[in-house]
């Protein structure tokens, strides 16, 4: 994930989940905001490791608080 500097004294946090999903947490006037970036399995992967990818995306943004913003971006590797 590239960061601008004008965001860079802004990061509250950095967090690696695993080879597939990181979340950079950025301080803004009245919120927090957790960008998420993913790199979904791509279709040749096994239903596990999708599954396991979905459930971790899905467990790392319910982890949130609702008061604070959620941006995912993603890309699937192609094989």
């Amino acid at each position: 994930m590239i960061v601008s500097k004008r965001f860079r004294d802004s990061i509250v946090s950095v967090d690696r989940f695993d080879d597939r999903l990181i979340k950079v947490v950025v301080a803004a006037k009245e919120r927090l905001f957790h960008f998420f970036s993913a790199y979904a399995p791509h279709n040749a992967c096994s239903d596990q490791a999708k599954d396991e990818f979905r459930s971790l995306l899905d467990e790392k943004t319910a982890e949130v608080p609702s008061r604070d913003a959620i941006i995912v971006t993603a890309s699937r590797l192609q094989s």
